[in-house]
């Protein structure tokens, strides 16, 4: 089955210059080569937006996005209220799948990825090359300047 890919280029250019938001769409797209039982990787913002998101199923990668800010933001506070540290991961398994949803590390730290898999895999491996995936990522992040929730303004040539 063939993957199909959605970007959103405004959102992609206030996170990663021009020539880094073609090695993420990339990145998604190499994880179908490391995990064969991979159905659907993006990156959204913890608040829910989608980024980018690469899927060979049928699914609705803007709900999915608002649906990982979500439980990213419930799994960084139910860490805070069990007096843990660090937030890393929420793991999801069912009987028919894994997802795992994941922060970046700074400086992408308002950025998640997420990557859901069919039974077949190994929830080990979907960790690791996901976490794997979110390091690369904020790698790839603009260090400066901090990110802004302020609209990008473009500038017109005269």
């Amino acid at each position: 089955m063939n993957i199909v890919t959605h970007s959103d280029a405004l959102r992609l250019q206030r996170h990663f210059d021009p020539e880094h938001q073609a090695q993420c769409i990339q990145h998604l797209h190499d994880m179908f080569d490391q995990m064969r039982a991979l159905q659907c990787s993006l990156i959204a913002t913890v608040d829910g937006h989608r980024l980018a998101a690469a899927h060979r199923i049928e699914v609705n990668t803007a709900r999915l996005s608002a649906i990982v800010g979500s439980l990213c933001g419930l799994g960084e506070t139910l860490v805070r209220e069990t007096g843990h540290e660090h937030f890393r991961d929420v793991l999801i398994t069912s009987s028919s799948g894994i997802s795992v949803i994941q922060r970046l590390p700074s400086p992408g730290q308002r950025l998640i990825v997420l990557s859901a898999c069919d039974s077949s895999t190994n929830l080990g491996i979907a960790s690791n090359l996901t976490r794997r995936l979110a390091n690369e990522l904020a790698r790839l992040h603009y260090s400066a300047p901090p990110y802004s929730d302020a609209p990008i303004r473009l500038q017109q040539s005269i």
